[in-house]
């Protein structure tokens, strides 16, 4: 059985990757020297960003170097902007009145609470959906009205 919740995951994947690629990439120091590769890049202040949609924050509180934990890097340092560094928007959801999705308050995404595709009660090789597999199973869900969706 295909579950709406692989369906969402891989649509979401994809939108990502999409929007991943759609995006500038600026570099904000030159790349190591050959023979180098271990040298930390030093960052400067982030470029502004300038994504048109919200994104959930990690919850990465710790900053590393190449090995180990760190305290947090000045700004010109090195191993500085880092994930940690930055607050965003913190992860808020709400499970549906009949507990088959979960919405996401930050994005307006909505998932299937569980992703046991096949309900056997593991999380397992079983649920996992190729890609046309996904579609059918996003079109099942719809169908049955999923939650209280049908798009």
């Amino acid at each position: 059985m295909v579950t709406r919740n692989s369906t969402l995951a891989i649509l979401l994947i994809l939108a990502l990757a999409v929007a991943a690629c759609s995006t500038p990439v600026t570099s904000a120091s030159p790349a190591p020297e050959a023979g180098n590769a271990t040298t930390p890049a030093v960052a400067t202040e982030p470029a502004a960003s300038t994504v048109s949609y919200p994104i959930v924050d990690t919850g990465q509180n710790t900053c590393y170097d190449n090995s180990q934990a760190i305290a947090a890097p000045e700004p010109g340092a090195a191993f500085y902007g880092q994930d940690a560094q930055y607050d965003g928007n913190q992860p808020s959801y709400t499970l549906s009145a009949d507990g088959l999705t979960v919405h996401d308050n930050v994005t307006g995404l909505t998932w299937t609470q569980s992703p046991d595709l096949d309900g056997d009660g593991d999380i397992d090789v079983d649920d996992k959906l190729n890609f046309s597999e996904a579609q059918t199973y996003a079109d099942t869900l719809n169908a049955q009205h999923y939650g209280g969706y049908s798009d």
